[in-house]
């Protein structure tokens, strides 16, 4: 079985960026960045959730 299956059926949590907000590994732009952080901040939610569950 792939990760993405035990993920599917919640034994399994995969922390990775599903979106990228247009940032790549060479960007200066403050504000994509910022950006891609509150996503990062707000996906991470989905690691306390997993474990208290």
């Amino acid at each position: 079985m792939i990760a993405s299956e035990y993920a599917k059926k919640g034994c399994a949590l995969i922390v990775s960026p599903d979106d990228t907000c247009g940032v790549d590994t060479l960007t200066r732009d403050k504000e994509a960045m910022d950006r891609l952080y509150e996503k990062g901040y707000q996906d991470a939610e989905k690691i306390h959730h997993f474990i208290e569950s």
